[in-house]
């Protein structure tokens, strides 16, 4: 990307149809729409509210966090965890055969995750509930795929393979 950045922390990369990019950052809902030169060509912008994380995330986060640092005094960070609200963006956006954009987001209601759909033009077209929480999206066919669960954890001694449920 040439230029400055409208954002700070972390970003994905998606490939566009006609040879560009989609560059999304995780904490601000700026996606950006570039050629294969990286030269932006345009914005997509959605202003929503931040959400803090639900008591069941920050027991979750507690519960890995005490995995990870058995006897450690996590007050200070589970309170911060607490105020700090949740990514905006929580996964690379795809882009389908119609040229539509779909935007995981970090809105999580009960059993689903909200993502946001774009019309090729940038044109916001609504939102869909996808069931579970979707750690990563693609498009094969024509076909919306979404990871929403790892079955089994990384452990010492594998080399980098997890088995995940697949939503169509």
């Amino acid at each position: 990307k040439r230029g400055r950045l409208p954002y700070e922390r972390g970003l994905w990369m998606a490939p566009r149809h006609d040879r560009g990019w989609f560059i999304s950052p995780a904490w601000n809902y700026t996606i950006l729409l570039t050629d294969s030169r990286g030269v932006e060509r345009g914005q997509i912008q959605r202003v929503v509210k931040p959400e803090l994380p639900s008591r069941e995330e920050l027991d979750e986060t507690r519960r890995n966090m005490q995995r990870g640092n058995p006897g450690a005094n996590l007050d200070h960070f589970m309170q911060r965890a607490a105020t700090t609200p949740k990514p905006s963006i929580v996964a690379a956006p795809v882009e389908d055969g119609r040229g539509r954009l779909w935007v995981a987001t970090g809105r999580i209601r009960q059993d689903s995750t909200e993502i946001d759909v774009f019309g090729n033009s940038g044109l916001f077209l609504g939102t869909r509930r996808i069931a579970g929480s979707v750690l990563g999206m693609t498009v094969f066919r024509d076909e919306l795929i979404t990871v929403v669960e790892t079955l089994d954890p990384t452990t010492v001694g594998d080399i980098g393979m997890r088995r995940l449920r697949i939503e169509r």
